[in-house]
């Protein structure tokens, strides 16, 4: 079971329910005033994207109404609040409980310890960094190793990869995006064995103008975790960690991309795990499609400023963790 999932909050519905009706819980969901219609009434069932309470009662019926969120507000908010108390409760469950065969009866549910980034200029951050070209535009060598020109940390989505022309000299370019994705992996601690790791970015759009492209999971070193900058556009990989080919990416759910070896040694076991996107071209070096005025070739996807569409990036870490037997599996979802 998958804590903050929809089964753990059905498992502790009882004690979710008592407290998102004191005004400390209200006021923890982001529930309380004008920010939600539920006001005063009684709460009677919570899920991760979803809250019920009671409109009005007559003799025969109960009036209920149902307030839903596009993705799972209150699974969010409610880690947010209390996010130092449940790293504890998962570093009780797995040096503690596990290790004393006593999980079934007493663990708190923390095997498994779902992280979301955190929105806007807050460690650890996502967004991109692109090179916009002058009037003319520039070859394709010069966009790759030139410096970048504008970041964001904010938008409601970002290009992972981008690659863009628009009435410009044949064979020119203007824009070229890189993603970055940035995870607080310190729970894994440095005597985790790290047997497997899945990158998630949800997509939005796609587009194949210029050619199908793909695009290239790589590392990143941009100079701060809680924001971009400009000169963060060179800091990035030469090598790719799991790819996704133009026909194989969705533009309506999740992407996975199963990390390589050198992508699993990029996992920081004590700090902020850094990764980042670049289309196969740009990691190549070669552009490989048709050049034409007007095109674009392209993957949007999902960022964790989005406070009301999809889900966030994730970065998915399987690992072992040393004991005095055989070591216990765990795993953790960041």
């Amino acid at each position: 079971m998958q804590v903050f999932s929809k089964e753990w909050f059905t498992k502790h519905q009882r004690k979710l329910l008592w407290f998102a009706n004191t005004w400390f819980g209200r006021y923890v969901f982001r529930i309380h005033g004008d920010r939600s219609s539920i006001r005063k009434n009684k709460i009677v069932k919570i899920d991760p994207n979803s809250i019920t309470w009671i409109e009005k009662r007559s003799r025969r019926k109960v009036y209920c109404s149902t307030e839903f969120r596009t993705h799972d507000k209150f699974a969010k908010r409610l880690y947010y609040a209390f996010k130092p108390i449940w790293h504890v409760m998962h570093f009780f469950d797995w040096i503690v409980l596990d290790r004393l065969e006593l999980a079934k009866r007493f663990s708190f549910g923390f095997d498994t310890l779902t992280a979301y980034p955190a929105a806007g200029a807050v460690s650890p951050c996502d967004g991109y960094v692109k090179r916009d070209s002058a009037a003319a535009g520039e070859n394709f060598a010069t966009i790759r190793a030139g410096a970048g020109t504008t970041f964001s940390v904010a938008g409601v989505n970002a290009n992972a990869t981008y690659l863009w022309v628009d009435n410009i000299t044949s064979g020119n370019f203007n824009s070229l995006f890189r993603g970055f994705w940035l995870f607080d992996t310190s729970g894994l601690t440095a005597s985790a064995t790290i047997s497997a790791t899945v990158l998630s970015l949800f997509g939005e759009n796609k587009s194949n103008g210029l050619g199908d492209d793909s695009i290239e999971i790589v590392s990143a070193t941009p100079a701060a975790t809680d924001t971009l900058e400009n000169a963060d556009y060179s800091q990035v990989g030469t090598t790719s960690f799991s790819s996704i080919a133009y026909a194989d990416f969705s533009a309506t759910a999740y992407n996975d991309f199963t990390l390589s070896a050198g992508g699993r040694a990029n996992v920081s076991k004590t700090g902020i795990s850094k990764f980042a996107t670049r289309g196969g071209w740009d990691l190549s070096g070669t552009f490989g499609g048709i050049w034409g005025n007007g095109l674009t070739s392209r993957f949007l996807v999902t960022v964790s400023s989005d406070a009301g569409a999809s889900p966030d990036p994730k970065l998915v870490v399987t690992y072992t963790l040393p004991t005095s037997g055989a070591g216990v599996m765990v795993g953790i979802t960041f």
